[in-house]
């Protein structure tokens, strides 16, 4: 029992150690490194505390307009007539699929009636 936990507490800090490099070499400030990397030495906490909270700080990282001024906002003016356009598209093969399936519907109710007077 005791040895499985040393094991799993060694592998945690393996896992830690990586982990530090990855927070050293990242373009974070110095401080938000330091507070991470001590929190990332815990044992089995540190790492799962890494995963949560560098993988969120990564996303909102993207999230961020980090052009000119309303650049984003811009980016999303362009493109929505392209979505417009898109959502039509696919407005109109929802509604020919909808007819195709009242086709075929028909098709078989008249295929079944003339079935049953046979």
């Amino acid at each position: 029992m005791e040895t499985n936990l040393l094991s799993i507490i060694v592998i945690s800090e393996l896992i830690s150690v990586i982990l530090i490099f990855r927070i050293i070499r990242s373009a974070e400030s110095t401080v938000f490194k330091t507070v991470v990397s001590l929190v990332t030495l815990l044992p089995i906490i540190g790492p799962v505390f890494y995963g949560v909270c560098m993988l969120d700080h990564q996303l909102t990282k993207g999230l961020e307009n980090l052009g000119n001024r309303g650049h984003y906002t811009h980016d999303w003016i362009a493109a929505r007539d392209n979505l417009k356009e898109i959502n039509e598209t696919l407005a109109e093969i929802s509604e020919s699929n909808k007819t195709i399936k009242s086709d075929k519907k028909k098709l078989s109710d008249k295929k079944t009636r003339e079935f049953d007077k046979d």
